[in-house]
This record gives structure tokens, C-alpha cells and sequence, in this order.
């Protein structure tokens, strides 16, 4: 379940810097159990090229590198991180972002 409300928040968060009148809509509450969590599974598997090519459809992308303006956009704060208290996460971190798409 926590796995599934971080990959919409993903996706809202492409959804948000598509379409510069919207806000983010999905705050994904199950976030707050998953700590310094590893990649998810489906991420972790991203780590295949053929995986990613299945993945990539979810996010509407083409390429990894299409997952970079989100996070510039959290670095400039156009996009908004779940936060507990002083808690918050990491997408490239819950993504496996360096290791995405790096194996045939």
C-alpha cells in the first residue's frame, strides 16, 4: 500500500509540472511509515532497462533523466514533499534513482 500512494505521488507530481494551473492533489499519508525505507520493489526492479520500459508508461516519460524536474522542482519548492513533524522523504532516495535503468 505504501508503495502504491508513493507511485501516485509520483505521478501527481508529473501531473502538477504538466499543467502549470494545478496544484498537487495526492498526499500520500502511508509516507509517513516508510522512514529511511529502501527503493520500492517496483523501482528496484527499474533497475533493469526492460523494466523501466514498462515502468516509464505509468509516468508518461521517455527516459530516467525525465525524472529530474521533479526534483528540481522540490529543490525550488514548486513541488512539495510530505513532511511529519521534521520527517520527510526522498524521492530520488524511495525511486533508486542512480540505479534506475542501469542494467540490459
Amino acid at each position: 500500500m505504501i508503495q502504491a500512494d508513493f507511485v501516485l505521488l509520483v505521478r501527481d507530481c508529473f501531473d502538477t509540472l504538466r499543467d502549470k494551473n494545478r496544484y498537487q492533489r495526492w498526499w500520500p499519508d502511508t509516507l509517513l511509515y516508510a522512514g529511511d525505507h529502501r527503493p520500492f520493489e517496483v523501482f528496484s526492479r527499474a533497475q533493469s532497462s526492460s523494466f523501466f520500459e514498462r515502468l516509464k508508461v505509468v509516468f508518461d516519460i521517455q527516459r530516467k533523466e525525465d525524472f529530474e524536474p521533479l526534483f528540481a522542482a522540490v529543490q525550488t519548492k514548486r513541488l512539495r514533499m510530505p513532511s511529519w513533524d521534521y520527517h520527510s522523504i526522498s524521492l530520488a532516495h524511495l525511486m533508486g534513482y542512480p540505479k534506475m535503468a542501469s542494467l540490459p
